[in-house]
C-alpha cells in the first residue's frame, strides 16, 4: 500500500525499515512478543518492554503540524493508549498495548455509541496553546469541495451544495477551546487492560466534541444502508452522541451532512469507496 501511495519514496522507506526496527528494538530493550503487521500506514510490532505488553508502531512519515507522540503526551493517562517512548526522527513510538481489534463488534449502535461518548468526553480537555485547529482546515476543504463540484456535473443541487458550504465556513469561524480526538471511529478503539476501552491514532485538535460524531455514528453503514430513511436514523445517533458529551447536535448534524457530501463526491470521481456511492446519495438527500 505505502509503494503504491509514495511510490520510490515508499520503496526506499520499507527497505530500511528492518535496520530501523532493530536499532528502535536494541534501544529500547524490547523483546518481540508476536508478529508484525503492517498496512497503510507502517508497522506494528509486539514487544515486551520492561515486562509490560507493548506495541512498536514505525509510521510511513506524515507531514502532520503535530506528531502523534505530541498528541499521546498531551492526553496522557486518559482514555488512549500511553505512550512509552518516541523517536522524533524516524516518526517511531513505543505505546501501551491494547486490543485485539473488532470488539466493539459485538456491540449494538447504541452500545458503540455509548463507549465512544465516554471516550470523547474524557479526552475533551483544555486545548494547549499551540494545538492545531479544525477552523485551519475549513479554507482547504472549501477549495476542495468547490473543485468537486466542478467536476462532478450537476450531480448535487445547489441548495445541497450551499448548505454544506455555509457548514464548512462556521467550521471555520470556531476557532474552540477544547481538545478532540479528531478521527475517532471503531477502527480506533480497541478492548483494553488498563480501562475496558482505549482510543488509539489521535489527531488532538483544537475543535467542538461534536465534531467527532459523524465518524462514531456512522461506523455501522451496513445498518444505515438497510433503512428507508437513512438521515432520520443518523440524527438520532447523532442525538444520542451529543446528548452525552453535552456538546451541539445541531453542529453534529450539519457537520455530518457535509462531510456526507465531500465523501459522496470524491467516491464519484474515483477517490475510492469506502461508504458507498448509492448510499451517500441517499444520506445527503434525507439528512
Amino acid at each position: 500500500m505505502i509503494i503504491a501511495r509514495e511510490d520510490s519514496r515508499g520503496a526506499s522507506w520499507i527497505a530500511e525499515l528492518p535496520t530501523t526496527v532493530d536499532e528502535l528494538v536494541r534501544r529500547w530493550d524490547l523483546r518481540v512478543d508476536g508478529d508484525a503487521l503492517s498496512g497503510r500506514v507502517g508497522l506494528i510490532l509486539p514487544v515486551r518492554y520492561r515486562g509490560t505488553p507493548a506495541v512498536l508502531k514505525v509510521p510511513f512519515p506524515e507531514n502532520r503540524e503535530r506528531s502523534e507522540g505530541w498528541a499521546l503526551r498531551t492526553l496522557s493517562d486518559r482514555a488512549c493508549v500511553r505512550l512509552f517512548a518516541e523517536d522524533t526522527e524516524r516518526h517511531a513510538l513505543l505505546l501501551e498495548r491494547a486490543g485485539p481489534a473488532g470488539p466493539t463488534a459485538t456491540l449494538t449502535a447504541d452500545e458503540w455509541i455509548d463507549v465512544a461518548a465516554s471516550i470523547a468526553s474524557d479526552l475533551a480537555i483544555p486545548a494547549p496553546a499551540d494545538a492545531p485547529s479544525l477552523a485551519d482546515t475549513a479554507g482547504g476543504w472549501e477549495q476542495q469541495l468547490d473543485q468537486q463540484v466542478s467536476n462532478a456535473h450537476g450531480l448535487l443541487s445547489d441548495g445541497i451544495v450551499s448548505r454544506a458550504r455555509e457548514t464548512i465556513r462556521a467550521v471555520g469561524r470556531d476557532d474552540g477551546t477544547t481538545l478532540i480526538h479528531g478521527d475517532l471511529h471503531e477502527g480506533n478503539v480497541l478492548a483494553a487492560r488498563r480501562r475496558p476501552w482505549l482510543a488509539i491514532d489521535p489527531t488532538a485538535v483544537r475543535g467542538p466534541v461534536a465534531w467527532d460524531a459523524f465518524t462514531v455514528c456512522l461506523t455501522r453503514v451496513s445498518d444505515l444502508s438497510a433503512v428507508p430513511d437513512p438521515g432520520e436514523v443518523l440524527r438520532t445517533r447523532l442525538r444520542r452522541f451529543c446528548r452525552l458529551t453535552a456538546s451541539d447536535p445541531e453542529y453534529a448534524i450539519e457537520v455530518a451532512h457535509a462531510r456526507a457530501v465531500s465523501s459522496l463526491l470524491h467516491e464519484s470521481a474515483g477517490g475510492g469507496a469506502v461508504f458507498g456511492r448509492a448510499f451517500l446519495e441517499r444520506l445527503v438527500r434525507t439528512l
